[in-house]
């Protein structure tokens, strides 16, 4: 079948779609936003991954490390963020933490920003 606008809309006004993971250009981010639910809406590259309690977390877990590890993530093709359904949250991020992720504090976070960005938001160029 051919993927569509309308179709995509469809899909994220209908009653049981909870939350809405939009990729790509800025229109379809602006649809998902405006449907009235919640939306995690980033343009292409900034991947985001959601699994879900039914999932074998195991395997994702391993699969989500593996994927950011490969080439240094330096293509816009690797999960950028993960959200996890909350009963398997946690067990998710030992399980990530156990592949060899690392997640970050609220003050390291603080020193990554300040490395990488100026003040007003924009991206210190000798950073990159």
């Amino acid at each position: 079948s051919q993927v569509t606008l309308p179709g995509t809309q469809e899909l994220m006004a209908h009653q049981r779609t909870a939350v809405i993971l939009a990729t790509g250009g800025s229109d379809m981010v602006r649809v998902a936003h405006s449907m009235g639910k919640p939306a995690y809406g980033v343009g292409p590259g900034n991947v985001p991954v959601y699994v879900d309690r039914s999932a074998d977390i195991e395997k994702a877990a391993r699969y989500i490390v593996a994927s950011k590890a490969f080439d240094h993530s330096v293509i816009c093709a690797t999960e950028q963020a993960v959200v996890a359904d909350r009963p398997i949250a946690d067990r998710l991020a030992q399980l990530m933490v156990n592949e060899g992720a690392y997640f970050i504090d609220e003050a390291q976070a603080d020193a990554l920003r300040r490395t990488l960005f100026q003040p007003n938001g924009a991206i210190i160029p000798g950073s990159v």
